[in-house]
């Protein structure tokens, strides 16, 4: 084992005569026994070509057999011997203790044992922890303050690509100078450190602590123009904000992605007053004069500036009638003159901000501390249209009637359209409502590829709020239907988001089995995403959800299908196979044994499963061979799960003892009546095959 490797070379270990392979006098990985009786290590198998080390003599990949207690004594003497090294580590000098851990980390991306790789991650923490938190006379911090710029980035990116994200968190909180070396706009350290895009909250609200509490204002705006994904740290913002603002003068940028994230999060959370409060008055007091000077405002930028006025109308128009924004940032300086003055420069920028100023106008017309004229303002703005109310609803109707034409490639320009434009968001749901209504059904629809909608139901899924997350992916489980369409949603990474959602969304039983529809059509006839849900941990996450909602049959029968798609791969056979997703799949037949898509689907998942004889002994001995029948027995007139169920106990038999619990008198019977009831050729096969395996002639 890899680690296990490690720790020989390192403390020169003298392993047991009876954790060692025969032939190679190394320690087993993978032990098998052969039918000799000797154990040796697969690996030694694999290399010798299948043959016997001494004797030649060619071996059967069906003639051996895991040895699972010569692999627990392997794990239980390498996870006691990592246990000793750590202990003797802590004797050691700190330099001595960082190159140490620093020469384990690559194994860790090597070692394939779960348990040693746990182990061996825990005991890295904890050696940190104690390291870190001692708060006098501490050589480990002192040590590698000394290290040069380089060293230091060395240990922090070690660390991250081995997944110790707290640890690298804990180090920055100790040493502060490792911060000023770390670049926060370096995408793939970002993603590794689940800062940015697969994001945790939780690190997020640490690493802004962080920052905010060692007054690291620029790496701290630094990273929130780079794109800081959430919003969940709200408590750090309004103190951080004023923080860096007397420190010095925000950036455009900074100003630009604020906005940003309070007008995305707040389509995506419920807010109350108060917080909403909290971030208008940073709006208008911070945010607002930066992007309306006069040095801001020029031809090449003017779009930019005006979508970030947009947004700030949106931002107030979402924000209750009797909002109170405090009168000292409601001032004339700040909205009449900063707004009107600039006429000359840009129109099209004035435009926009008279715009704000109506919305703002709207919702705090109760304030007036005789700094500023209302009526005067009003006066200007009659002429405005109400382009949030009137516009969207108007559009809908044309969308309605265009929607009786039969071309699809027309359709979903027009829904590309839709998402692309500044629409309502209620209007947007409409319109995609209409078109799954329109699509959904039509299942021999021949699909065109659809790759700027594809684009766009991406950004959506990062944008719109939860409520509309569902319907974008029933329009991606339609789209898939084209091999196109797949490959694309493949290439651009919406798995990784779906998978995203999922998470982040586990207990929303809407969006948990949209989901789960949508990547069963995704990875259908697809091997790349396939392995792409394997990657990603997509079978966990449906397994996840079937635990959480098992009383719902709907969801069941739906995973249950996604797990039949994608145990086509061996690896996801095998992912399914080791998170117990056979007992799950046999826990919901158990459950719903009226829900017939349900029964025909798990039976459908089983069939694949059962390949190998370590499955097929799951199956038995958790009773899977009765629900089966079972099933087939309360649904004797639907053909699917006849079909399903008997392909997948025609796998189960070739164990013996499988095929003796079979042979009963009204299991032949049954047989007998489905080849003379239904005519389909395939179902017959299946019917056939399993006949003659338990009943040769």
């Amino acid at each position: 084992m890899s680690i296990a490797s490690f720790l020989i070379q390192k403390q020169q270990l003298t392993i047991p005569v009876t954790l060692l392979d025969p032939f190679t006098n190394t320690i087993f990985e993978d032990p098998v026994t052969l039918k000799t009786g000797e154990t040796v290590s697969l690996k030694t198998l694999e290399k010798n070509g299948w043959t016997h080390p001494e004797t030649k003599e060619k071996i059967g990949k069906d003639e051996v057999n895991p040895n699972q207690q010569a692999k627990e004594h392997v794990i239980e003497f390498v996870i006691k011997e990592m246990q000793k090294f750590f202990k003797t580590l802590s004797n050691k000098s700190a330099n001595e203790q960082i190159e140490a851990i620093l020469a384990m980390l690559p194994f860790l991306h090597k070692e394939h044992n779960t348990t040693i790789n746990s182990e061996a991650k825990k005991l890295i923490i904890s050696h940190f922890e104690q390291q870190t938190s001692r708060k006098t006379s501490n050589p480990f911090v002192e040590e590698i303050k000394q290290f040069t710029h380089q060293e230091q980035y060395k240990l922090i990116v070690s660390l991250i690509n081995a997944n110790f994200q707290q640890t690298v968190l804990q180090l920055f909180e100790a040493i502060p100078e490792l911060l000023e070396g770390f670049p926060v706009n370096n995408q793939n350290l970002m993603e590794k450190l689940k800062l940015v895009n697969n994001y945790d909250p939780n690190l997020i609200d640490k690493f802004i602590q962080i920052l905010v509490s060692n007054k690291n204002y620029n790496k701290l705006e630094q990273y929130f123009s780079y794109g800081i994904p959430s919003l969940s740290a709200d408590k750090y913002y309004e103190k951080t904000i004023e923080q860096i603002d007397e420190e010095h003068e925000l950036s455009t940028n900074f100003c630009e992605h604020f906005i940003n994230l309070i007008h995305d999060y707040l389509l995506l959370s419920t807010k109350t007053k108060d917080e909403i409060s909290r971030w208008t008055n940073i709006l208008l007091r911070n945010c607002l004069p930066v992007l309306l000077s006069t040095d801001n405002i020029t031809t090449s930028n003017e779009d930019k500036l005006c979508e970030m006025l947009h947004k700030m109308t949106f931002i107030f128009a979402s924000a209750p009638p009797d909002l109170c924004v405090t009168s000292d940032v409601f001032t004339k300086e700040l909205l009449y003159v900063s707004c009107f003055s600039q006429v000359d420069i840009s129109s099209k920028v004035t435009q926009y901000s008279q715009k704000l100023i109506s919305i703002l106008l709207q919702r705090f017309k109760h304030i007036d501390d005789g700094r500023i004229n209302f009526g005067n303002v009003e006066n200007k703005l009659s002429r405005i249209i109400s382009y949030s109310i009137q516009y969207p609803f108007s559009l809908l109707a044309q969308l309605n009637s265009k929607f009786a034409e039969t071309d699809m490639k027309k359709h979903i320009d027009l829904v590309t359209e839709a998402l692309n434009s500044r629409l309502l968001w209620e209007t947007k749901l409409a319109i995609l409502e209409k078109f799954v209504e329109i699509y959904y059904d039509k299942n021999s629809l021949r699909i065109p590829a659809a790759p700027d909608l594809i684009i766009s139901l991406i950004k959506g899924l990062r944008m719109f709020p939860p409520n509309m997350i569902p319907i974008i992916l029933l329009v991606f489980e339609i789209i898939s239907r084209s091999i196109d369409n797949k490959k694309l949603i493949g290439a651009k990474g919406v798995i990784q988001r779906i998978l995203e959602i999922m998470h982040f969304f586990d207990d929303n039983y809407q969006i948990q089995i949209s989901a789960i529809r949508a990547l069963s059509e995704i990875a259908n006839l697809s091997a790349d995403n396939r392995s792409i849900l394997a990657k990603f941990n997509g079978v966990i996450l449906v397994l996840r959800a079937m635990k959480k909602f098992r009383g719902d049959s709907q969801l069941q029968a739906v995973s249950c299908f996604t797990l039949w798609v994608v145990s086509i791969s061996d690896e996801n056979r095998t992912i399914i196979v080791d998170n117990k997703g056979i007992q799950a799949i046999l826990k919901s037949m158990k459950l719903h044994p009226r829900s017939q898509d349900l029964q025909a689907n798990a039976c459908g998942a089983l069939w694949n499963i059962a390949l190998n004889d370590p499955s097929k002994l799951i199956i038995s001995q958790n009773n899977g061979i009765r629900l089966i029948v079972v099933a087939m027995f309360n649904h004797k007139l639907d053909s699917k799960v006849q079909k399903y169920a008997c392909g997948a106990l025609g796998n189960l038999v070739t164990i013996e003892e499988n095929a003796q619990e079979l042979k009963t008198k009204e299991m032949i019977e049954h047989l007998n009546w489905i080849l003379e009831e239904f005519p389909q050729n395939d179902l017959i096969k299946q019917a056939t095959r399993l006949l003659d395996k338990i009943n040769p002639k």
